[in-house]
């Protein structure tokens, strides 16, 4: 019923992806060469699923493959589910993230098909891949809009705030936030339009 992202994948089959309106079904679709047509091709959803809506947020072709990021439900019983795959066929799907905390404001993806999400409630969790578990991270520093995966299993957290950034990093296996670097950014205000 909406577009919400398109992508490839590793052979090159252009893939997209949206809301579904066949409810517990993931709307992932591939484009079969000679026939023109699009067929489904989007992971099998957990049986609680069934009857709830699902859209997809994010889908991305890594080295690894494609990754998406789903959302199920709304309100309260909102959940999100990241997704695997290696030829766009056969998925791997996490658990249900529990969104009683509010919905996602910003996800990505690694390169390595690990992927983060901040909800609005100011959480962060992350999901390094096909079998792990989400992982609730310590409370980011205040304005992060964005967070990055480093070496080691460290996470960086992008905060902004007018023209200063600051990059704050958590260890793999740390408990708190650690400041690596700020700077003022030059920005020419009321210059774009």
């Amino acid at each position: 019923s909406e577009l919400t992202a398109v992508g490839f994948t590793p052979v090159g089959t252009p893939l997209a992806a949206g809301s579904c309106t066949q409810p517990g079904a993931a709307g992932i679709f591939a484009y079969t060469q000679g026939t023109g047509g699009w067929r489904a091709a989007g992971p099998a959803l957990p049986a609680a699923l069934t009857g709830r809506a699902v859209r997809v947020l994010r889908l991305t072709s890594t080295a690894a493959g494609e990754t998406a990021l789903l959302a199920s439900g709304s309100g309260r019983s909102a959940q999100q589910l990241a997704a695997w795959s290696r030829d766009g066929t056969r998925w791997t799907v996490s658990s249900p993230l529990p969104l009683t905390a509010g919905p996602a404001r910003a996800a990505a993806f690694s390169a390595t098909g690990a992927a983060w999400v901040l909800l609005t409630s100011g959480q962060a969790e992350t999901i390094t891949g096909p079998g792990a578990a989400w992982r609730a991270l310590p409370r980011p520093p205040a304005h992060t809009s964005a967070l990055a995966f480093g070496p080691g299993g460290s996470v960086d957290a992008l905060a902004t705030f007018g023209s200063k950034l600051t990059i704050w990093s958590l260890a793999g296996g740390s408990a708190s936030w650690r400041q690596a670097q700020a700077m003022h950014v030059p920005v020419q205000y009321g210059s774009s339009g």
